[in-house]
């Protein structure tokens, strides 16, 4: 399905806009004017009242003129009726808010929301919704929502399964400086447009350089996968869903009729398809932030300097608990390091450096100018304490020039505390520099975001991962119940498994059957040591502890 036009329209129609400012369609109908759109829009009451200074219209029909978009701002029943309405006038793409279908978990609920599906199928209609709060394109003027604070133009696109969340989103986003919104689209209940469709849409979307996507369940699995190893190719994908317990899980279904599947096979399809799965809101938040300003490390290997010792080792742990590196200072740097400041005083100059309690802003300037030279730095964190004579706010004005200076090393502030670092954050915001009051989440962060250039440069050598669909899932199961049955076996043995996993087209490691040293001898003239052996049995599940497995195998 195509949704340039949806995204795009050249003409408008909102259904049910009414005179009361608190309505839904009052509301959307005053956020379109308020948002500049400049294209025809037009307003349907049955009154035909005057709303908003225009002329309302008492049906579709009656504007006479061509419309990309209805809006449907009616309540369900109506919503879903409307739809043959809107295909007598030719337009194909509607948003719909109203509540009251499958999430309801209702026999009408259930029926209205199975009309709906057949309507929309039977008139080609791509339908956004229902139980949503609609969609936003900044760069044309379109806010067919019910939301007012809208944030500036920028580069982020976001997809939410959750209006609430996505509203809590764009009011983040409103209150930033230099990073914006591109697009926002609020699925609801993803009855006709879903995830896939989004996502593909934003995959050509010159506008958008980083999207956010919230979910609380997938609807094709296959076809999401391959779609998502996609767009990360060209632009990065952060994932937020919920439902990781069986809380979660049961929530989730309560909220929008969301069936939740396994949270490590989901984990699993996000990382193997190049995007970066979110564990919290505050860090989907952050990587959004981090991609949208263009503060992506370069590799693992990462250089701290800081105004205290027991921050930088502690900082140290979690650079190398997220599997970064700290990254080795040459010899001929460490010396430079200690004759620049031997005339004060004695610095650490192995990494984390540490230039003491004293540091001034001169004192990091320094620094950064000796390290920076290094070749191997992914990123740079310079972390700061509030102490006795800290030069707070003139160390954040050398970081920002040498900001600027860095084309290849993205430099990452963490200003620690509250009250005395609170206008270093504020300057930073000015200038566009993401910065952290706290170094625990940042090494999480950007571990993912190395994980994910892996990963896509791996898909961009080899092609996109093997697709792994329910139908070949279905035929191991046939096989595997099959063999167990014809067998009378309870389960099958590794060696099995792997042949079944072989024939069912899925890449295997070799493995080889032996069942007597002959056997053996063929195998070590085939593929020649080291050799892993383990024992094949169906009968023993915990190979380990009867020492059926030996490793390290180098003679007979």
């Amino acid at each position: 399905m195509s949704l340039k036009r949806f995204f795009n329209p050249r003409s408008v129609a909102i259904v049910g806009v009414s005179e009361n400012p608190q309505k839904v369609g009052h509301l959307v109908a005053r956020n379109m004017i308020d948002q500049g759109y400049d294209k025809e829009l037009y307003f349907v009451n049955p009154s035909g009242a005057t709303i908003l200074g225009k002329q309302s219209f008492k049906d579709l029909k009656s504007i006479g003129k061509s419309i990309d978009l209805v809006v449907l701002a009616v309540p369900a029943p109506i919503a879903v009726s409307y739809l043959e309405r809107v295909n007598q006038v030719g337009c194909t793409n509607v948003v719909m808010f109203a509540a009251g279908f499958g999430e309801t978990h209702t026999p009408e609920g259930d029926i209205l929301e199975k009309d709906l599906l057949k309507k929309a199928k039977e008139y080609s209609i791509s339908v956004l919704g229902p139980n949503c709060i609609g969609c936003i394109n900044t760069g044309s003027g379109l806010n067919a929502t019910f939301f007012n604070t809208i944030p500036p133009i920028g580069n982020i696109s976001i997809i939410s399964q959750s209006g609430a969340l996505g509203s809590a989103m764009l009011d983040y986003l409103a209150a930033k400086t230099h990073i914006g919104l591109s697009h926002f689209v609020s699925l609801g209940n993803k009855s006709v447009i879903d995830e896939s469709d989004c996502l593909e849409y934003f995959l050509e979307d010159t506008a958008t350089d980083v999207i956010g996507l919230y979910l609380e369940d997938v609807r094709d699995g296959d076809r999401f996968s391959e779609i998502l190893a996609r767009v990360s190719q060209r632009k990065p994908v952060i994932v937020l869903k919920s439902g990781r317990t069986k809380e979660g899980s049961q929530a989730a279904m309560s909220h929008t009729g969301s069936m939740v599947g396994d949270d490590e096979i989901f984990s699993s399809v996000i990382c193997e398809a190049g995007g970066i799965r979110a564990d919290s809101f505050a860090e989907f938040q952050m990587l959004l932030k981090l991609y949208s300003l263009g503060a992506v490390p370069t590799n693992r290997n990462i250089l701290v300097l800081s105004n205290a010792g027991g921050m930088g080792v502690l900082l140290a742990d979690e650079i190398v608990n997220q599997k970064l590196h700290l990254v080795n200072v040459s010899e001929d740097t460490k010396i430079k390091l200690t004759r620049a400041f031997e005339d004060t005083k004695k610095i650490t100059v192995h990494n984390p450096i540490d230039l003491l309690g004293d540091a001034s802003a001169f004192d990091y300037k320094k620094a950064i100018d000796l390290t920076m030279k290094e070749k191997d730095i992914g990123g740079v964190i310079v972390l700061l304490t509030p102490q006795a004579n800290t030069e707070i706010i003139e160390t954040a004005q050398v970081l920002q020039k040498v900001y600027k200076l860095l084309k290849f090393k993205p430099l990452y502030p963490i200003f620690m505390g509250k009250k005395s670092v609170s206008a270093a954050h504020s300057y930073f915001e000015k200038e566009g520099i993401a910065s952290f009051r706290y170094f625990s989440e940042l090494p999480c962060a950007l571990a993912k975001m190395c994980d994910a250039r892996e990963i896509q440069s791996q898909i961009s050598a080899n092609g996109l991962t093997p697709e792994f669909s329910i139908q070949i899932a279905t035929h191991i199961f046939d096989i595997d119940s099959m063999f167990i049955e014809q067998e009378g076996k309870p389960f099958l043995n590794q060696y099995d498994s792997l042949k079944l996993l072989e024939w069912s087209g899925i890449a295997t490691a070799p493995i080889y059957h032996a069942t007597s040293r002959d056997d053996l001898r063929l195998i070590v003239e085939k593929v020649g040591f080291p050799l892993v052996a383990k024992l094949a049995s169906d009968k023993v599940t915990h190979k380990t502890e009867v020492k059926g497995v030996i490793t390290g195998i180098t003679v007979m």
